[in-house]
C-alpha cells in the first residue's frame, strides 16, 4: 500500500483509550483520522461526531475494508486483539495495536507471522517507549548519570471496586493486574536492565479468579534485580526508582508516561529534578513513530520490535503458568 503525504487512520473501537488516542492524532501534522468502526452504528456515529471523523462504520470489518484507510489503531479489550489484528492484516492494513499485544505468545506469533507474510507494519502500542522524558532518561542512564544500574523498583497499582462484570475482574476478558498494568512495570524494568535470567513472583487471586495483586522479582546473572508490584485492589505511589553505583534516578508518578524525573547523587543532599512535559495525553509520539516506519517501508519499529513484544508475552505466559492462571480461551 502506497503511503501519501497524509497518513489516513482508522480507529477500531470507541472506548476511552481510543478516544484519547484519536484526540492526540490531531497533534500529528501528517495524520488524518478518516474512519471509525464500532459494533453499532450509533456508537460509531457518536464517536465520529465528537472527533469530526468523516466515515463511521457499524462493524470492524467494514472499517478495515475501507480502501482509503492506511493504518488501523486497535483499542479493544486485549482478548479481542488477535482477532482484530488478523482481520486488519488480511485486509492489507498496517496496524498499531494497544498493549498487551495478545493474551499469550502463541497468539502473538500468529499475528506477527501474518504481518511478515503480508509485508505489513505491525506494532504493539507501548507508548512508554516513545515518551520524551523516557527517551531523555534512557540517554542519561547510557551516559552513566547514576553509574552502573543495579536495581529497579516500580509500582503500578490503583483501587478498583470489585465488580465481576467489569473487564478487569472478568477472566474471560483477560482481566487482572498483570496484563493491564503489570506489563508497564515489566516494560520499565526490562528497558533498563534487559530481559531477566530468572524470575520469582507471587499473585493474589481474587474472588473472580483473576490476579488482583502481583509482586515480581526479576533476577540477573550480574547481580542486578528489579522488584515490581502491580495491582487493581489498592493505591500506591506509582513511580519507578533506579539505583546505580553513584546515585538514584526516580521517575515520578505516572512513571509510564512521566513529565519529570529526579537525580540524586550519593554523598550529597542536592537533588536535580528535570521537567519534560509531553503533548496531549502522550500518544502522539508513538503515532509519529509509526509514520516514520511506514514512510521507510518497514514492518516493525526498532524501539518496539516484534521480538520485544514476543519476549514480553513469553514473560507474562511464564508468570501466569507459575500461578496456574489460565484464560478460558486457552482451554478450547
Amino acid at each position: 500500500m502506497a503511503i501519501g503525504e497524509t497518513i489516513r487512520w482508522g480507529i477500531l473501537s470507541t472506548g476511552n483509550i481510543a478516544q484519547q488516542f484519536t484526540q492526540d492524532l490531531a497533534l500529528v501534522e501528517d495524520a488524518e483520522v478518516l474512519a471509525v468502526g464500532s459494533r453499532s452504528q450509533e456508537s460509531a456515529d457518536a464517536f465520529a461526531k465528537e472527533h469530526s471523523i468523516p466515515r463511521a462504520y457499524s462493524s470492524y470489518q467494514a472499517l478495515v475494508d475501507d480502501p482509503d484507510v492506511d493504518v488501523v489503531y486497535i483499542g479493544t479489550p486485549h482478548v479481542f486483539h488477535k482477532e482484530n489484528m488478523l482481520m486488519c492484516l488480511h485486509a492489507g492494513k498496517h496496524v498499531l495495536c494497544e498493549k498487551p499485544f495478545t493474551i499469550n505468545t502463541q497468539e502473538a506469533d500468529e499475528c506477527i507471522a501474518l504481518a511478515r507474510e503480508k509485508n505489513l507494519f505491525l506494532m504493539e502500542a507501548v507508548w512508554t517507549q516513545f515518551i520524551p522524558a523516557i527517551i531523555k532518561i534512557q540517554d542519561a542512564l547510557n551516559n552513566d548519570i547514576i553509574g552502573k544500574q543495579l536495581s529497579v523498583q516500580a509500582n503500578f497499582s490503583f483501587h478498583m471496586p470489585f465488580d465481576p462484570a467489569h473487564r478487569l475482574f472478568n477472566k474471560a476478558l483477560g482481566g487482572g493486574a498483570l496484563l493491564d498494568v503489570g506489563v508497564y512495570t515489566l516494560t520499565i524494568a526490562t528497558m533498563i536492565l534487559g530481559m531477566p535470567d530468572d524470575i520469582a513472583s507471587q499473585a493474589l487471586m481474587g474472588e473472580s479468579g483473576v490476579d488482583e495483586q502481583v509482586s515480581m522479582l526479576l533476577k540477573y546473572e550480574n547481580g542486578a534485580s528489579a522488584l515490581l508490584h502491580a495491582g487493581i485492589n489498592g493505591e500506591m505511589t506509582n513511580q519507578a526508582v533506579i539505583k546505580g553505583t553513584t546515585g538514584t534516578l526516580t521517575i515520578h508518578d505516572p512513571f509510564w508516561h512521566p513529565t519529570r524525573y529526579t537525580v540524586k547523587k550519593y554523598g550529597t543532599d542536592a537533588e536535580e529534578t528535570i521537567e519534560i512535559p509531553h503533548e496531549g495525553f502522550g500518544y502522539a509520539y508513538e503515532a509519529r513513530a509509526v509514520h516514520t516506519q511506514l514512510r521507510a517501508g518497514a514492518i516493525e519499529h526498532p524501539a518496539m520490535s516484534h521480538a520485544t513484544t514476543r519476549q514480553m508475552m513469553q514473560l507474562c505466559d511464564d508468570l501466569r503458568e507459575s500461578w496456574g492462571l489460565v484464560y478460558p480461551q486457552e482451554t478450547t
